[in-house]
């Protein structure tokens, strides 16, 4: 039994290896499959190895359905950290920070900035976005005292 979880653990850190470093397009169940038996695993150890992940796919997938706290933090992917500049981050961090914006909203306006077709998201960028949500959402006035909270005004 011992061996036969150490192997589960081999094909989990090959599939792992294989997700992450050799990422292709057309890697399906049946080529992963396939490899593993060229490798010398057994079918028995490849279906108990799957089966762990999708068991983790599930669990990820419950929790990805849960809403964000009011004390959640988010932390922004290699991709979002590249697109934004340091100042946009920082203004993100500030509206979440003095919870200017929820955790939903933060996310909302992430989402809504990098879709913009520009390379760098800028600090400007934020504050546009994030005075026509609130402005959106809870009226003008709001918006006016989010926009001169944001440019440093009184």
């Amino acid at each position: 039994m011992i061996m036969f979880q150490g192997r589960i653990k081999d094909i989990l850190t090959y599939l792992v290896k294989r997700m992450l470093f050799q990422s292709d397009k057309t890697l399906t169940e049946e080529v992963i499959v396939e490899e593993l038996l060229e490798k010398g695993f057994d079918m028995e150890e490849i279906e108990e190895a799957l089966e762990m992940l999708s068991e983790i796919d599930t669990i990820e997938a419950h929790f990805s359905d849960l809403p964000a706290s009011d004390s959640s933090i988010r932390v922004l992917s290699d991709y979002e950290r590249h697109r934004l500049s340091l100042e946009a981050q920082g203004a993100i961090a500030m509206l979440a920070h003095f919870r200017v914006l929820s955790a939903q909203q933060v996310d909302e306006l992430i989402d809504d900035v990098m879709s913009l077709p520009y390379p760098e998201i800028s600090r400007e960028d934020i504050i546009e976005k994030a005075v026509s949500m609130i402005s959106k959402e809870e009226g003008v006035l709001p918006a006016i005292y989010l926009l001169k909270f944001l440019k440093g005004g009184d």
